[in-house]
């Protein structure tokens, strides 16, 4: 059994963003992940979202760090 976490991004233009998943915060096998599901919102702004599948019990290992050009600094969140 596994758990799934997902990085959601909302309400942001313009479209490019980078999400990246860190364990023990440190970046996965350098992965970069574009989301796979980008969708437009009503108004102009874009929403999408990464998922992680981990072994239960270990989602506190797991950060999600975004990147976009509305942001000052790259936002980490953490599990």
């Amino acid at each position: 059994s596994v758990t799934t976490l997902r990085c959601r991004a909302l309400n942001y233009y313009p479209q490019n963003i980078t999400m990246k998943w860190l364990k023990d915060k440190q970046p996965m096998d350098a992965k970069e992940f574009e989301p796979k599901d980008v969708l437009p919102n009503g108004d102009g702004t874009y929403q999408g979202w990464i998922t992680l599948a981990v072994p239960p019990g270990e989602e506190q290992r797991y950060t999600c760090q975004v990147e976009h050009p509305g942001l000052d600094q790259p936002l980490i969140v953490i599990w």
